[in-house]
Order: structure tokens, then C-alpha cells, then sequence
């Protein structure tokens, strides 16, 4: 029979992690939710909108159009908003990671 390594109790707490690894995740906790997280949501929402149109533009419906073309560059504003907060985000992750 072999012999069975000890298992820890459910609920049982894991070993505190080391400084860094609670300050990245400090961190990590205020990265979401935010605006970049909003407006990315948005976004996917815009994506689908527009998308939904095709079936009216193929009919040849100028509104199901020009609606499409507002809802896409909505999308590009937004898309374009992001920029600067995604690379705030990746500058934070970077700043509580350590590399080898």
C-alpha cells in the first residue's frame, strides 16, 4: 500500500504569499472594474449592433446603412479612447511583476 501525502483540511488557508505577490494582486484589484473595462464591454455591444444590420443592408434599407456607419465610428472613438488606459493598465501590471 503506498503511503498518502497529507493533505491540507478544506478550507484550510495556503501559506501567506510573499510581498511582491500581495501587492500585484492589491493592485490587480483596482485595475477592474473601470472605464477601459466599460468601454470594452461597449464595444463588443457596438460590434453586435452593427453586425445585426448586415441582414437590412444586403436588402439594400439606407437607414440599416447609415445607422451601421454611426455605430462603427462610435466604435473607432471608443477603440481609440482605449489606447491610454490600456497602456496605463500595462503599465501597472508591469510595475508589480517580477521577471528572472
Amino acid at each position: 500500500m503506498q503511503s498518502q501525502q497529507a493533505r491540507p483540511a478544506r478550507g484550510a488557508c495556503s501559506p501567506r504569499p510573499e510581498p511582491r505577490a500581495r501587492a500585484a494582486r492589491r493592485a490587480a484589484g483596482k485595475l477592474f472594474p473601470g472605464p477601459h473595462l466599460f468601454a470594452g464591454a461597449a464595444i463588443t455591444v457596438l460590434w453586435a449592433l452593427a453586425a445585426s444590420l448586415t441582414p437590412a443592408m444586403q436588402k439594400g434599407n439606407e437607414t440599416a446603412r447609415s445607422a451601421h456607419i454611426a455605430l462603427n465610428t462610435l466604435n473607432v472613438a471608443l477603440f481609440v479612447w482605449q489606447i491610454p488606459t490600456g497602456l496605463e493598465i500595462v503599465g501597472k501590471v508591469l510595475q508589480f511583476t517580477s521577471f528572472p
